[in-house]
């Protein structure tokens, strides 16, 4: 048996062992004509293409989501029958134990309100929303301090949008990290601002942090977070 995870290597596992008779497992870890859907309409469809062709030679399709799995039942890619929702997972004990260094060690003013993401800079996660919002939360806090958990392409051209704002001396970029906890733990409010999400696996952490967070209304974020409750739900790419 094969498992293969994510769509690239779905695809090439499935197109290597056709004819073989080797069961395989499929888990997109979100669909690529979901995440497709933000660039062009003919990507989104060769991408379903693909994906439901490539069904007869799946064994089982492993969603991490009650909305991933919504997804392709509306979007008939394949049977109800050959989906399982297996959710993704946090080590609650880690995140509740791991140990809490102070601001001045990271690097962020002791006094200030700290808002902070944790994710990629990338298209995906909205880093651009993230700058627009610190501008206006800036005028209401002046002791607001905003700190970007990770690293990705785009990490220049929003450091050059920081700048343009005069925000450079209220945010730290910390780059990859192996542990994004001793950040969280020092975060007043976290967001996880994503424009498409198989499941937002650094909400759950956000929660079982115990930190106050704010979300968007997209594909399986509300599944997660439950609005007004666990936190704040509020419409893609809406910064105000």
């Amino acid at each position: 048996m094969v498992y293969a995870h994510s769509t690239k290597a779905g695809a090439f596992t499935r197109i290597a062992l056709m004819g073989m008779h080797i069961p395989v497992i499929y888990n997109p870890h979100g669909w690529a004509f979901n995440m497709a859907q933000s660039q062009s309409k003919k990507k989104e469809l060769a991408y379903r293409l693909i994906e439901k062709a490539q069904i007869p030679f799946t064994k089982k399709v492993v969603c991490i989501s009650e909305a991933e799995m919504q997804s392709v039942i509306k979007n008939k890619i394949c049977s109800k029958e050959k989906l399982s929702i297996i959710t993704n997972g946090v080590d609650i004990d880690y995140i509740q134990s791991a140990p809490k260094l102070s601001r001045k060690e990271l690097g962020i003013p002791e006094n200030a309100v700290v808002i902070g993401q944790i994710g990629r800079l990338s298209p995906q996660k909205a880093p651009d929303i993230f700058v627009k919002m610190a501008t206006l939360v800036k005028k209401e806090i002046p002791h607001a301090f905003f700190v970007m958990v990770g690293d990705g392409e785009l990490r220049d051209k929003i450091w050059k949008l920081i700048k343009s704002k005069h925000l450079e001396d209220s945010f730290l970029i910390t780059g990859w990290v192996e542990n994004p906890t001793i950040y969280l733990k020092n975060m007043d409010v976290a967001t996880l601002l994503s424009r498409w999400e198989g499941f937002g696996l650094a909400i759950a952490e956000y929660m079982c942090a115990g930190v106050p967070l704010v979300a968007t209304n997209v594909d399986a974020i509300p599944y997660v977070v439950s609005n007004g409750v666990d936190g704040i739900l509020v419409e893609k790419d809406d910064f105000e």
